[in-house]
C-alpha cells in the first residue's frame, strides 16, 4: 500500500529550501544530532535542496541568511520541542515540521498533559507535581534528602493524601527518560528529589505501573502499528533506548484486535486533545487489562534504534516515504 505518490511529492519539493536543525541546548542534543543528520542524508539523497544546522540558538539571523521554505525540526528536549522555536517560526512566516507552538508547548509539559487527558478519561497513572520555581530562589540548591521539614511535607502532601510506594520520579520538561528513578521509599524519593531538580525546577512524581510498555506511532491521519518495548534494565530508560542490545521492541502477536484498537483510539485522542499534528509518537502501559498513557512525544527520535522509522517500516513506508510524509504534515506550509 502506498502512502504517497514519492514522484509527485519529489516534483512538488524539488524548488524548496529545506533546513534541518538538531543538536541544540538539551540533554538529548546527541540523540537529536543523530536524528537530524539521519533525516538530512535522506532529503538529499532523494536529490532535494537540503542543508542540515547545528542549531545552539544563538544564531537566529540564520533563517534570514538562509530563507528556508520549510524547516524540518529535529531537536529534542527544552528548546526545540517546547513550542519556543515553533513560535518564532509562526512570527517569521516559515512553515516547519511537527505540532505547532501550542501544542509542542503543552505536550513538553507532562503535568499539564496528564491533567488534560485525565480530565478527557484517558486514563494515565495518579500524579503530583512539585515546582520548586514556586519556593525560595535558594531552594533548588538546598539538599532536600537531609530535611525532616520536607520529608514530612511530602509524607503530608503526597503520601498519605495522593500516591503510595513504588512510584516514579522524572523531570517535568524533559525527554528520552533522562532523570527518571523508581523509588521505593521515602528516603529513595527524597534522594531522587535532589537529583532531578537539578535538571528541571518541576519535578514530576506518578504511581509506579508495572506493566507491558507499548507505543503508537501517528504521522497524520495514518496509525502505525503498536509495538512493544522491551528492556532488559528496570525500565526503558535513556541506556535502554540508544544501547544496542539494551531493548528491543516488535510488534505483539499475543493481543487481539480489540485491544490493539483501543491503544489507537487512544493515542488519536491523546493528539486530538493536546492539538498535536504530523508525526508524534505517544507510549502506553497496560498492567492487567488496564492501559495508561504515559507520554507523547512531538518529534520523534529518527535513529537507527529508534521506534517510528521501525514502526512505519513495518507498515510498508520506507524511511524516505517517512521522511516526506512528516514534509507533507508540515505546519503552516500553505502560507508559502
Amino acid at each position: 500500500m502506498k502512502f504517497l505518490d514519492e514522484k509527485l511529492v519529489l516534483d512538488k519539493y524539488k524548488d524548496k529550501k529545506i533546513l534541518v536543525l538538531y543538536g541544540g541546548i538539551s540533554s538529548e542534543r546527541e540523540i537529536s544530532i543523530e536524528t537530524g543528520k539521519s533525516i538530512l542524508q535522506s532529503l538529499l539523497d532523494m536529490n532535494l535542496n537540503a542543508k542540515g544546522i547545528d542549531f545552539k540558538f544563538d544564531k537566529f539571523d540564520i533563517f534570514d541568511k538562509e530563507n528556508p521554505d520549510i524547516v524540518f525540526i529535529a531537536l529534542h528536549g527544552k528548546g526545540g520541542e517546547d513550542g519556543r522555536l515553533q513560535g518564532f517560526l509562526d512570527l517569521k512566516n516559515i512553515c516547519y515540521t511537527g505540532a505547532n507552538f501550542l501544542a509542542s508547548g503543552i505536550a513538553m509539559n507532562k503535568f499539564i498533559t496528564k491533567k488534560l487527558i485525565s480530565m478527557s478519561n484517558v486514563p494515565t497513572a495518579k500524579f503530583f507535581k512539585l515546582d520548586f520555581s514556586s519556593f525560595p530562589e535558594n531552594f533548588v540548591d538546598y539538599k532536600i534528602s537531609e530535611s525532616e521539614n520536607f520529608k514530612k511535607y511530602i509524607e503530608d502532601n503526597i503520601l498519605k493524601e495522593t500516591l503510595n510506594f513504588p512510584l516514579v520520579v522524572k523531570p517535568n520538561n524533559n525527554g528520552s527518560a533522562i532523570g527518571v528513578y523508581i523509588v521505593n521509599d521515602i528516603d529513595e524519593l527524597l534522594i531522587a528529589i535532589d537529583k532531578v531538580k537539578e535538571i528541571d525546577t518541576e519535578i514530576l512524581i506518578e504511581k509506579y505501573i508495572n506493566g507491558r510498555e507499548f507505543s503508537i506511532g501517528l504521522i497524520g491521519d495514518i496509525f502505525l502499528p503498536v509495538l512493544e518495548i522491551r528492556s532488559k534494565n528496570a525500565f526503558y530508560d535513556y541506556e535502554a533506548k540508544y544501547t544496542d542490545g539494551k531493548s528491543n521492541h516488535f510488534i505483539p502477536e499475543d493481543l487481539d484486535k480489540e485491544v490493539l484498537k483501543r491503544m489507537q483510539n487512544m493515542a488519536i485522542d491523546v493528539a486530538n486533545i493536546l492539538g498535536v499534528k504530523g508525526a508524534s509518537r505517544v507510549d502506553m502501559i497496560m498492567e492487567g487489562n488496564n492501559i495508561f498513557v504515559l507520554e507523547i512525544n512531538t518529534i520523534p527520535g529518527m535513529t537507527k534504534n529508534s521506534l517510528l522509522p521501525y514502526a512505519a517500516e513495518k507498515h510498508g513506508i520506507s524511511f524516505n516515504e517517512l521522511v516526506l510524509l512528516i514534509l507533507e504534515n508540515a505546519y503552516g506550509k500553505n502560507r508559502k
